[in-house]
């Protein structure tokens, strides 16, 4: 029987079409074959590796894929007004569909079609880039989560002091020290906020509140104008005379108060030494390193290395740092916690949620409230990006509980961003903007002017995501203004690539690759790899639609060259197979196949995301340029509806593919589609086929396609 009756609804397994008392949608085959799997065993837990098997058989997908369609299956039955809680989370075994048996009961109302969701209704240019520049819990170039180790409620100046830490000046010239600018900082910073009548600033509104080419004093006034600290530690390391030794300067408000030099034979030996002489200096007792950190002086300094590594490099990289802190330490809670927050950015979420687990019950136990809260916040956004509402809803709570008992406003102030976050470039983004609005008073009664920039950042993108580009471009500039008064440039980066994407959008592509080309010069002088690789693949594509193709080509191979060292395979997978693209426009078919193998060989096959789809798009051009037209043909009639009606390529393809068979008159049809969906980028080349297949459908007889690209502009390669 093709037809399956559950609850209040009914899933049709030859059509995938699913029906409910909301209305009805054709579900895409993986999300097909996931359902009728939970049909067949009702009541059993299906753990993550039996369903890769029943669902994508053969195919190579990341430990993420699983999580996805569980999501959007979750979302396709919400939609159609089935109970999305059928589908259960069991920690550390799997999922399990809680109905015991189907049912027969019908649902009464006219049906209604729904429209496909909206996370995948979006063109790869616009899915691929504009995600980067949300600044949810942390902006763009820093993954890491120190965010939420900040100052309290600052009604309790009297009872909690103020202190900031300015990274660490490195006068070793050595590339094997590189790390201790990031991460000696952020590992002094991490024990002193261990402290709870010590009010520390997080690392990010230090650096957002001074800027690199100033001097301390300089930076110590910046920060006592903006933040209201009072007290502010400088730093400088130098290795002489077979010690390492690490001066320093504390200021009391704008003056200096203390100063001295920590020695020790390693860069963690003497922060730990400053650890202890700031708390004496400002009249804390001393709480040692080992309760924070690590006792292993040795794991210490790997976990601050890690930090420097996430950084600048990303996961991948940043990996086998913190796996050998936790593997030789597991009571090192942080590194514990960014272990969990790599394997999370790097595709393996079983082992991220398994770390996530035990960081936050051996912290309840040991009473470290800052690394539990910490931890919940971190577990309740990987619950949001599923659709599991109860269990976000549980941990946001939870970890609201403990930053109000510890008077933790920064903290606070990450739940609501994380709640707002939740609406941000979903169909209810809307909703976010009334959260973004009591943000901005807490913001501004807390004079972080960092944080009033990011705000205006992610209202700008709601405007943007709604396609209001006046209003987007004006908050933009308001949050670029803050940034540039407070002399950030990583702040300021984010926000010039949203405007840069801004301009894409508006057909404005000259001033969008200036500004692309700011940011690549900005994160190349700080060695940031991972996000130069961005840039550098959003230049190809501002350059593609800007019509100088020969640049576009060079920038996707530099950023395939840049996105090789961080081991983030999608990028990898896409910017190749933008290379391949650009390749085919060139009429440069043998290369272009080469290339498109290389892209194949990382057996990337979520087909949940839009890289897969990106470059099965591509192949499908190769093919036809090949001649294989059935081949070509079976590729493209595999799409997903909701992606084939809404990408610029794919319509074009599938337009080629038409022309071969014969089918002028849906050529021409699918070619003009392609034409309305981004007018601003229709290219040259383009509007010839248009025009070719407009009259091949109009005469019913096939007409020469020409070149995409004149011979004359065509580079000598």
């Amino acid at each position: 029987m093709s037809t399956r009756p559950f609850s209040s609804c009914r899933f049709n397994t030859a059509t995938l079409e699913l029906v409910g008392p909301k209305g009805q949608m054709s579900l895409r085959p993986q999300l097909g074959a996931l359902l009728s799997l939970f049909l067949d065993r009702p009541m059993q837990v299906l753990s993550k590796e039996s369903i890769i098997t029943a669902v994508w058989e053969d195919s190579v997908v990341s430990d993420d894929a699983v999580f996805r369609a569980i999501r959007d299956l979750r979302h396709a039955l919400a939609e159609c007004g089935c109970d999305r809680e059928m589908i259960k989370t069991i920690p550390k075994k799997g999922y399990q569909w809680t109905e015991l048996e189907a049912t027969t009961a019908e649902f009464t109302g006219d049906l209604v079609i729904t429209r496909p969701s909206l996370q995948k209704t979006r063109d790869p240019k616009r899915i691929s880039f504009k995600l980067l520049w949300i600044l949810a819990l942390t902006p763009i170039a820093a993954w890491s989560i120190w965010t939420l180790i900040a100052s309290r409620n600052q009604a309790h100046v009297t009872q909690h002091t103020r202190l900031a830490v300015l990274p660490v000046m490195n006068l070793v010239e050595n590339d094997e020290y590189s790390w201790i600018r990031a991460g000696l900082t952020d590992a002094i910073c991490t024990s002193l906020a261990e402290d709870e009548k010590l009010e520390t600033l997080p690392l990010e509104t230090v650096l957002n509140a001074t800027s690199p080419s100033d001097a301390p004093h300089q930076s110590v006034v910046h920060l006592t104008q903006h933040t209201g600290v009072d007290y502010t530690v400088s730093t400088q390391i130098e290795f002489r005379e077979d010690v390492w030794r690490l001066g320093y300067v504390i200021f009391k408000g704008d003056q200096p108060f203390k100063s001295g030099q920590c020695l020790g034979d390693s860069p963690m030996a003497a922060a730990r030494e400053l650890v202890k002489k700031t708390q004496s200096a400002i009249g804390r007792p001393y709480l040692s390193v080992a309760e924070s950190l690590s006792p292993d002086p040795y794991l210490n300094e790997t976990y601050a290395k890690g930090l420097e590594k996430l950084d600048a490099e990303g996961p991948a990289a940043a990996l086998p740092f913190f796996e050998i802190c936790v593997s030789q330490d597991p009571n090192f809670l942080w590194a514990r916690l960014k272990l969990a927050t790599c394997l999370f950015l790097s595709g393996d979420p079983d082992r991220a949620m398994d770390h996530l687990q035990s960081t936050i019950k051996a912290a309840e136990i040991g009473g470290r409230d800052l690394v539990q809260a910490a931890a919940l916040l971190e577990r309740a956004e990987r619950y949001a990006d599923l659709e599991e509402n109860d269990s976000f809803k549980r941990d946001l709570a939870r970890a609201r509980e403990i930053y109000t008992a510890i008077e933790h406003p920064y903290g606070l102030i990450q739940c609501d961003f994380l709640h707002a976050h939740t609406f941000v470039n979903t169909s209810r983004s809307e909703e976010a903007l009334p959260i973004y609005d009591q943000l901005m008073d807490r913001a501004r009664s807390l004079r972080d002017h960092a944080l009033e920039a990011k705000i205006y950042n992610n209202i700008g993108l709601i405007h943007f995501e709604n396609n209001r580009y006046e209003p987007s471009r004006g908050f933009y500039l308001k949050a670029l203004d803050l940034a540039q008064n407070l002399g950030s440039r990583t702040l300021e980066a984010t926000i010039l690539g949203n405007i840069s994407l801004l301009e894409m959008e508006e057909g404005n592509y000259e001033s969008a690759i200036k500004r692309f080309e700011q940011l690549r010069q900005i994160y190349a002088a700080s060695g940031n790899r991972a996000d130069e690789g961005w840039i550098r693949l959003a230049l190809a594509f501002a350059h593609y639609y800007g019509g100088s193709y020969g640049k576009a080509l060079d920038a996707s191979k530099q950023a395939q060259t840049l996105l090789e060292a961080t081991g983030n395979i999608r990028l990898l997978v896409f910017a190749i197979a933008a290379q391949g693209y650009l390749e085919l426009f060139y009429d440069q078919g043998e290369i272009a196949r080469a290339t498109i193998d290389h892209a194949r060989s990382y057996h990337y096959q979520d087909r949940d995301d839009d890289a897969y789809w990106f470059l099965e798009t591509v192949t499908a051009w190769c093919e036809l340029d090949e001649g294989h037209l059935t081949r070509a043909q079976e590729r493209m009639q595999a799409f997903p509806s909701e992606y084939l009606s809404d990408d610029q390529l794919s319509l074009m393809v599938s337009a080629l593919v038409a022309y071969h068979l014969g089918a002028f008159h849906q050529a021409a049809k699918l070619i003009s589609q392609a034409r309305e969906r981004q007018p601003h980028a229709w290219q040259p080349g383009q509007q010839l086929w248009l025009e070719a297949m407009t009259k091949a459908s109009e005469m019913n007889a096939p007409v020469p396609l020409p070149s995409l690209i004149p011979d004359a502009n065509k580079p000598n390669r």
